[in-house]
């Protein structure tokens, strides 16, 4: 951004900057969605700490892949 003669002392507006501009703003969270991903995130480390402990590696191999192929079916139908 180029400085007018006179202006060197002067800062750049921070509107016409893109880069700045969305780190000025505030941010607006959704707290339904933080609440369920923060409740979703305990549920899991409960669970897997009780069952986990009792599973196979080839068990989990196989969760993991059919979780995988799961993912795969939903990108493809065009849900996720």
């Amino acid at each position: 951004m180029p400085v007018e003669r006179g202006q060197e002392g002067a800062a750049p507006n921070v509107r016409e900057n893109p880069f700045v501009a969305p780190i000025t703003r505030a941010a607006k969270l959704e707290y339904g969605l933080l609440s369920a991903a923060v409740f979703a995130a305990f549920v899991g480390a409960l669970f897997g700490n009780r069952y986990l402990k009792k599973m196979t590696m080839k068990g989990i191999q196989r969760i993991v892949a059919a979780m995988l192929v799961a993912v795969a079916v939903g990108l493809v139908a065009g849900l996720l």
